[in-house]
Formats: structure tokens, C-alpha cells, sequence
């Protein structure tokens, strides 16, 4: 994950746009408050069916990133593979990133 789209994830935590683990972002979700769920490369199997099942279930988008825990912890300050985004717009600018990241590597 590049520099831009870690440093868009710390600003929507800064901004209090932000669930972070999946307990709290499943509450969220249910509450009808999260816009977009992003989970980190090296989440568990366990962990990542269980948060599709929930994004499904409640038609909420659900993107992997390329980011581990350990690169998400340098902006967050700890590590969760898991997190919600509140903020319609910032859900929308850190979709455009993570997918025109994932195009890039396509293309190399």
C-alpha cells in the first residue's frame, strides 16, 4: 500500500471517520454508520469470512488492501486488520486509491 492511500486512512482516523477492529465495525454496521470496510492483506480466514458475511448481509463495500497489520499500525498505532470508514465522501477517495493501486501493480 502506498504512502498516499496509509496517509488518507490516518487522516480519516484523525477526522473520527474511523472504526477500527472488527467488534466495533460490525456494531457500526449495524448501526447503519459505516460506508466502507477495509481489511489488511494478512487477516485471518476466520476473521475475513466473517466480516464478508457482514458486509454482504448489510450491502456495505468491502475492499482488501495490500496493507499488512504492521503497515497500518505506522498510522494507526496499533495493529487491526480491520476497519470502517463513517465518511461517504472519504470512503469514496480511499476506494479511487486502493483501486488505482491495485491497477498499478496489475500493470508491472
Amino acid at each position: 500500500m502506498n504512502d498516499k492511500t496509509l496517509s488518507f486512512i490516518g487522516l480519516c482516523k484523525k477526522a473520527g471517520c474511523l472504526a477500527l477492529g472488527r467488534t466495533v465495525v460490525q456494531e457500526n454496521i449495524e448501526k447503519g454508520k459505516v460506508e466502507l470496510v477495509l481489511m489488511s492483506s494478512d487477516l485471518s480466514e476466520r476473521s475475513k469470512k466473517n466480516i464478508e458475511k457482514i458486509c454482504y448481509e448489510s450491502n456495505v463495500e468491502l475492499l482488501k488492501t495490500e496493507a499488512s497489520m504492521q503497515d497500518l499500525a505506522k498510522v494507526l498505532g496499533k495493529e487491526f486488520g480491520i476497519m470502517g470508514i463513517f465518511n461517504m465522501e472519504m470512503a469514496k477517495k480511499i476506494n479511487e486509491l486502493v483501486v488505482a493501486e491495485s491497477e498499478e501493480e496489475c500493470s508491472l
